[in-house]
């Protein structure tokens, strides 16, 4: 007697994984200056974290495990994934808030809350539209390759390095994309950039209004209390050297020039900036230098690494600074600090001194990105919240990638 068998018919297709080439975690509202709303409370709780491909697809990764939970059996999953177009690759990534003036400043953005910017080498910037995984719209850089993008802290603008040797700024106010001013040009690539600490802006005078019974009123802006404005930022060039940058005049105002070896050029791969103003740039020759962003010198350096350093993270705190390239390391360098036991700072006005505190090899092959979570506010150390007392927190992680295709998550603290 015959009876009729179920086949499961099963098709194999071959997996290829592309390299990876960009990391970003969404930013975190900048705290209110009235002090009204309450702490941000980040236990156990995760942002998307976005991986760029050398094929252009992204990826977008969530934390899965439940409030309260430190171990999840799937841990981090991709949810989604962005298909570039073909051909192309993905060399920057940047989130920003979409609507950053009436964001929550003690919530965690969801994907819904986010914009997503990405640039392959060419001159064209991409948006993304996360919910329908496709492109939402392109902007030409007008000066060339993009090597570099960076969007400032308040989500407002997004800083452009060109090929031209101009810094873009492009407004991204009330969810659009527009050109909003070009900096000077000077002749070398932009390779890198990073926005300076923004500086809280001064409320406007009050007002005197006449009352129905003719008294005089005053009344306070609220509105301008909470609003934070960006100084300056700091770019890294392919000729051997670093300019800090006036945002409001669009001109250079200081260059800090690097190490040179048999009379050829070095590149300045990746800067990055802390709360208190220092910079940190990584550069073609494998040297981590910190510099003092007030006199533009350097206050020190370290070989820290056999070839180029690509890609440099800075820890929640300001206090860790992480930098890793072509030799594989990833270098963790820690802030030793030097102020009295009873400042209420620990970056105080006190000198800072790095050291470089320890290494180690997660990547078989070149690392090309590293990101942070919690990402770093680089706010004034005074605006800052103080965690509470009685509130636990997971480690804050260091994600890393590069061309053996995997990420690798790792404990970001300070040694």
């Amino acid at each position: 007697m015959s009876r009729p068998l179920a086949v499961h018919r099963c098709r194999f297709v071959d997996y290829a994984p592309s390299p990876i080439t960009a990391l970003a975690f969404p930013p975190l509202p900048l705290p209110s200056l009235k002090g009204k709303k309450r702490e941000r409370d980040l236990k156990d709780k995760f942002g998307t974290l976005g991986v760029g491909h050398a094929n252009g697809n992204i990826d977008l990764l969530e934390w899965t495990a439940e409030e309260g939970e430190i171990q999840a059996p799937q841990a981090w999953q991709v949810r989604k994934t962005l298909p570039g177009p073909c051909p192309s690759k993905v060399d920057s990534l940047a989130f920003t808030l979409r609507y950053p003036d009436i964001f929550p400043s003690e919530n965690i953005p969801l994907c819904s809350d986010l914009r997503l910017f990405s640039s392959g080498g060419g001159s064209e910037l991409l948006e993304w539209n996360i919910s329908h995984s496709c492109v939402r719209r392109t902007i030409s850089s007008q000066g060339g390759a993009i090597w570099s993008i960076a969007a400032n802290p308040a989500s407002t603008l997004l800083a452009l390095g060109c090929e031209d040797g101009s810094v873009r700024l492009l407004s991204l106010a009330a969810d659009t994309l527009q050109h909003h001013r070009r900096f000077d040009r000077i002749k070398s690539r932009i390779l890198s950039i990073a926005w300076g600490p923004p500086a809280p802006r001064p409320p406007k005078q009050r007002t005197a209004k006449k009352t129905d019974s003719g008294m005089d009123s005053e009344e306070d802006s609220d509105d301008d209390e909470d609003e934070w404005t960006d100084t300056w930022l700091v770019t890294g060039g392919s000729d051997s050297s670093l300019r800090k940058w006036d945002v409001a005049t669009g001109r250079s105002t200081d260059r800090m020039g690097t190490d040179k070896m048999k009379g050829e050029r070095t590149l300045v791969w990746t800067v990055g900036v802390l709360a208190d103003g220092t910079i940190v740039s990584g550069d073609s020759l494998g040297t981590v230098k910190f510099w003092d962003s007030m006199t533009c010198t350097q206050t020190c350096s370290y070989l820290a690494h056999g070839a180029d350093v690509l890609c440099l993270a800075i820890g929640p705190e300001g206090t860790s600074v992480f930098s890793s390239g072509v030799d594989q390391k990833i270098v963790l360098f820690s802030y030793v600090p030097t102020a009295p036991e009873n400042s209420s700072s620990v970056l105080s006005s006190s000198p800072a001194r790095w050291i470089q505190s320890g290494s180690r090899r997660v990547h078989s092959h070149d690392v090309r990105c590293l990101a942070v979570w919690p990402p770093h506010s680089p706010i004034p150390p005074t605006y800052k919240r103080k965690p509470s007392a009685n509130a636990t927190y997971i480690a804050p992680v260091l994600a890393s990638g590069g061309l053996d295709m995997s990420i690798a998550l790792t404990p970001a603290l300070p040694a």
